[in-house]
C-alpha cells in the first residue's frame, strides 16, 4: 500500500482530482497517520463544499462516509479514521469513523 500522507480521500478511492467534476471526497486530505488511525483535514476544494451553508455540507460529509466506511477504512489500511472540518475560516467540526475487528 503507499503511503496516504497528503493524499485526498477521492484519490484513495481511485478517483482523480483532475476528472473536472465537483466531489465532496475531493476536500478531505490525509494530514497524520498513526498505527491505528489516520487524520484527515476537511477543507474546501471546490463547489461542493458549499461556504454559505457550512452546516449542510458537514452532514452531507458526515452520510457520505459512514455510509462509504468500510471501502475508506480499508483504502487507509487504519481502524480509524479522524475528519477535522474546517469551512475557510474555522473549525466546524469533528467525525470517527471506525471498523470493528468483525468487519
Amino acid at each position: 500500500m503507499r503511503d496516504p500522507l497528503g493524499l485526498t480521500l477521492h484519490e484513495l478511492l481511485g478517483g482523480r482530482l483532475d476528472d473536472g467534476k465537483n466531489n465532496i471526497l475531493k476536500s478531505p486530505q490525509v494530514v497524520r497517520v498513526d498505527d491505528d488511525s489516520a487524520t484527515f483535514a476537511v477543507e474546501p476544494y471546490d463547489d461542493s463544499f458549499n461556504l454559505n451553508r457550512p452546516e449542510e455540507t458537514y452532514d452531507k460529509l458526515e452520510r457520505v462516509l459512514h455510509r462509504r466506511w468500510k471501502a475508506i477504512l480499508k483504502a487507509i489500511d487504519r481502524r480509524i479514521a479522524y475528519f477535522e472540518v474546517y469551512d475557510d475560516m474555522e473549525f466546524i467540526g469533528g467525525i470517527t469513523i471506525r471498523g470493528g475487528v468483525d468487519e
